[in-house]
């Protein structure tokens, strides 16, 4: 969904245009579900999920694209043919793909610092700007708007949030 400005703002889908819901009742809706999880006093162990060594990623992504590097090497120096050359290297960058989705939920995971486990995490939640809230709202879920009826009165039940 994406955001429109000007009077009457509200989301509409930016594939089929067909689905709009009003702002205002739509984001006061989903930011109380999350402020309201945030604020769970086992909210911690609810959404703990284990980190990644980002260290040990890292040194894994530097050892990935020296082999790449390598391979590359290897075929200028004559050592190996073209098609072991793309062998190697597809190989290297399907694992690079593994790891890049490792790291980025790691990164994700950093979206909840300071909310999770405070006792004040539904204010301190609020109090965030709409970006950052946004970024909290990604990590945590996925939230699809299905269609109503024309001129229906906003109805929550419309609003599906699925947990990450």
């Amino acid at each position: 969904m994406s955001r429109k400005s000007g009077k009457g703002s509200g989301y509409i889908c930016k594939t089929c245009f067909s689905v709009s819901r009003t702002m205002a009742p739509t984001d006061e809706f989903v930011i109380n579900v999350i402020a309201t999880l945030l604020a769970r006093p086992d909210a911690a162990v609810v959404l703990a999920k284990p980190r990644p060594d980002v260290s040990g990623l890292t040194e894994e992504v530097n050892r990935l694209r020296a082999r790449i590097a390598q391979a590359e090497s290897d075929y200028d120096e004559g050592l190996i043919d073209a098609r072991r050359m793309k062998a190697a290297i597809e190989r290297a960058n399907a694992r690079l793909a593994e790891v890049d989705v490792k790291l980025l939920s790691a990164n994700a995971n950093r979206a909840l610092d300071g909310l999770v486990g405070k006792a004040d995490a539904r204010d301190r939640f609020l109090a965030l700007s709409l970006d950052r809230q946004r970024k909290v709202i990604d990590t945590l879920a996925v939230v699809t708007i299905h269609k109503a009826k024309r001129g229906s009165r906003f109805d929550h039940r419309l609003i599906q949030i699925d947990w990450r």
